[in-house]
């Protein structure tokens, strides 16, 4: 008679658990600012917004206020094999949705990496990608962060919106460095 009592309510904690801490119930979104370079060459700051929905295991690109470059593209791909990992679940049971926020911008290389690793992450966790931070790195098939071009623009960019911290590859060279570091912190990372 216990044991029929009891099953039911083991069952009801494993599958809150499971639905609670393993996968998302609902769309979750997360946006972030991406240091970027723009046509003319000048540093910006890109707004995304990303979530994941159930569905198939899909990678879906928002054309609507952006054209991606296939570079770009690889990118995310590689960015939600990076977050499976993290997160030690394929997400094939959920839809990866891709967008820039705000106006119309071409969307090219491998820089974002990073933090579309990190936005994939804080969409499956229902956690936050902080306001005061952001960064800039390609990402490796491993995790491994590489160094990108433009870090001085991005740099100042992320300084002239407010940013604190700003994240980039243990490799990546910066002119000037000490300069920039008395307007954002730069933190390294392998």
């Amino acid at each position: 008679m216990r044991l029929a009592i009891l099953l039911p309510i083991l069952l009801a904690i494993v599958a809150a658990f499971y639905l609670g801490y393993a996968t998302p119930l609902v769309a979750r979104e997360v946006f972030f600012q991406a240091p970027a370079i723009t046509e003319n060459g000048e540093g910006t700051m890109a707004e995304f917004k990303l979530w994941l929905r159930p569905g198939d295991g899909r990678i879906l690109v928002n054309i609507d206020n952006a054209f991606y470059r296939e570079d770009s593209e690889n990118s995310v791909r590689k960015a939600k094999k990076i977050a499976e990992r993290f997160v030690g679940l394929k997400l094939t049971s959920y839809d990866l949705i891709v967008e820039v926020v705000g106006e119309q911008r071409i969307v090219g290389g491998e820089s974002a990496g990073m933090l579309f690793s990190a936005g994939i992450v804080a969409a499956f966790t229902s956690r936050k990608i902080r306001g005061d931070a952001t960064g800039s790195a390609a990402v490796t098939e491993n995790g491994s962060l590489v160094a990108i071009d433009g870090i001085e623009e991005k740099l100042r960019a992320a300084a002239q919106a407010e940013k604190k911290y700003f994240i980039v590859s243990k490799g990546q060279q910066i002119n000037r460095e000490a300069e920039f570091a008395q307007l954002i912190q730069i933190v390294r990372v392998e």
